[in-house]
């Protein structure tokens, strides 16, 4: 099997099989094999809104982005905040880190406003470069600790 078919398929079972446990272990053992390619950056397509999102697979979280497209053990909270974001003009994200759960709810509201609050500037420039990737002009990353 070629290496850009295995990663696809490693992206399908993670994304689409039913059974969670030992999930996250399986992509972590399996993900260098599949990818067969010395360069670890990406494109991830994120489940909730489809939104893009540069990643590194060298780095744990980027890479659950990458094959679940999210946080893999977030599920149940995202449903739970989407459900609450399509109710809210405003959202404020404290502790955005890479903004998953700005994007959930700029999927669920496009026309509101979500402020995202990350005061490491490494990960505040990601998710910037995130922001304008998909063109999310209603998210703003504030460079500070709340």
């Amino acid at each position: 099997m070629k290496g850009g078919a295995l990663e696809r398929l490693l992206i399908r079972y993670a994304r689409e099989c039913p059974l969670r446990r030992g999930k996250l272990r399986v992509i972590n053992s399996l993900w260098r094999v599949a990818a067969c390619s010395k360069d670890p950056n990406r494109v991830a397509f994120l489940k909730h809104g489809n939104f893009k999102m540069k990643c590194n697979l060298d780095e744990m979280l980027q890479r659950q982005f990458y094959f679940f497209g999210t946080y893999f053990m977030e599920d149940e909270i995202l449903a739970c905040w989407e459900k609450f974001a399509c109710y809210s003009d405003m959202i404020f994200d404290v502790g955005a880190n890479a903004g998953i759960f700005s994007l959930a709810a700029l999927a669920m509201r496009e026309d509101a406003v979500v402020h995202a609050f990350e005061p490491t500037p490494e990960i505040a420039a990601h998710l910037r470069d995130t922001a304008c990737l998909n063109h999310l002009e209603r998210l703003y990353v504030h460079e500070f600790a709340v």
